[in-house]
């Protein structure tokens, strides 16, 4: 019998149950069946199906001809299986990204010999994200600030979810939200500084997370100077005492820190003059001299007159007073005659008119008789002496000129008196009158 040219040139009507020998495999690409979309673990794992059994697919590590493309870089993997079903795991990836996995045409044969088409599957993608979000804060203000508010913003490299605000570690400042939620990238606050001096800011490792579960790294610390007390002024004289005959004083004006705006017309001076006004290169000390009347000098430096380097303006100074006395003292001896005997000692005052210093008891000078202070301190205005003439000739009783000086340092004028001893029972040891100074 003959075989019909058609049968004998088709081995699929030859053979009617072998309906597949000339189809090539597909092949679809899934991700595995518990395997996530996102995610920040590995092994990742893809699924590789053929719909029928295939020979020379290549399996093991890193194999030749399956294809990744996206962005993630530097992968290792490893392929399993056999026949039909085959899974790629990825085991370490060097650059965070997508990874998109395909199986080219031709990579693969089936029974019959037919190469494989190119791959389907629209489930073969997964983003990897290993890399922690990264915070920095912000802020316009910087270095020394004396607002009693800032803005600050929490500026994050991705959006992240979970920030409390609670989260932020402060010191000497308190904060309020005033924008941002979760799955932003910044979020902005207001901070109020409790009090003068260091506000810092930082945000802990782990107080946030990406949308894979990354938890932020640590920011840097934020930290200014608040400075919302405006300087101090002192003024003071060295050379100057508060009591003075001085026709010049040295005033220092001295800040507790550095000021700008000072000028000549801000000291307010009454009962002088202000001259030579200068300013010291540190910004914080101006010396200039005051020709002062007599009487009452007061200097005063009022509030504003200065502003720091943040522009918080100077508080008052307190008064500066010097009293300028430019009159010597004068000196008038008084004595209070009660001679009872010949010999019999009488009462002298001494009376200044002003309180006086290094008064001794021996600047009494004497002639014909000895004196013995009995009251009379420095620093008074009147000192008591008991002069006992030596006979009944007339003593002579002196003070020199400048022999004391008053608070101010001025030197006393001298003064002169004489008197005559008499015996007088009338008198009976009382004071009587006292004689006239011959000089003043």
């Amino acid at each position: 019998m003959t075989q019909s040219p058609a049968r004998g040139g088709n081995r699929r009507l030859d053979n009617p149950s072998i309906v597949n020998q000339f189809d090539r495999p597909k092949v679809v690409v899934r991700r595995a069946q518990d395997q996530p979309a996102e995610t920040n673990v590995l092994p990742i794992r893809f699924d590789i199906l053929f719909d029928e059994p295939v020979i020379d697919f290549p399996t093991g590590i890193n194999s030749g001809g399956i294809v990744f493309s996206g962005s993630a870089t530097g992968l290792r993997y490893e392929v399993t299986g056999e026949k039909a079903t085959y899974q790629l795991t990825v085991r370490s990836i060097v650059q965070d990204g997508d990874l998109v996995l395909s199986v080219p045409a031709e990579l693969a044969a089936d029974l019959f010999g037919n190469l494989n088409t190119a791959s389907t599957g629209e489930g073969a993608v997964v983003q990897f994200d290993a890399t922690r979000p990264r915070c920095v804060i912000q802020s316009a203000q910087e270095g020394v600030m004396n607002d009693a508010r800032m803005n600050i913003a929490l500026v994050f490299s991705e959006p992240v979810y979970g920030l409390r605000d609670s989260a932020l570690t402060l010191e000497n400042a308190s904060i309020e939200r005033v924008a941002g939620k979760d799955g932003d990238k910044q979020y902005h606050f207001v901070v109020t500084p409790r009090a003068d001096g260091t506000t810092a800011l930082t945000l802990p490792e782990d107080a946030a997370t990406d949308a894979v579960g990354n938890g932020n790294t640590a920011s840097p610390v934020f930290s200014l100077i608040v400075d919302s007390t405006g300087p101090t002024v002192l003024l003071s004289s060295f050379e100057t005492p508060e009591a003075s005959n001085s026709w010049l004083m040295r005033v220092h004006a001295v800040f507790n820190e550095p000021v700008f705006e000072f000028e000549k017309d801000d000291v307010v001076v009454q009962g002088g003059s202000l001259q030579n006004f200068t300013a010291r290169d540190d910004g914080v000390t101006w010396i200039f001299d005051v020709k002062p009347t007599e009487g009452e000098v007061r200097l005063s430096i009022p509030a504003g007159a200065a502003r720091d380097v943040i522009g918080n303006p100077s508080s008052a100074s307190g008064v500066f007073i010097r009293q300028i006395d430019r009159s010597r003292p004068t000196v008038q001896i008084s004595v209070l005659e009660g001679l009872t005997k010949a010999g019999q000692p009488v009462v002298v005052d001494v009376v200044f008119s002003e309180e006086v210093y290094g008064f001794d008891a021996e600047e009494l000078r004497v002639s014909r008789g000895t004196t013995h202070r009995i009251s009379g301190r420095d620093g008074d205005a009147v000192y008591r002496y008991l002069v006992a003439p030596s006979g009944k000739r007339a003593v002579e009783l002196r003070v020199k000129s400048g022999v004391v000086n008053d608070l101010a340092g001025n030197r006393n004028k001298a003064a002169t008196v004489r008197f005559t001893p008499t015996v007088s029972e009338r008198h009976n040891g009382e004071p009587g009158k006292a004689a006239p100074p011959l000089t003043q």
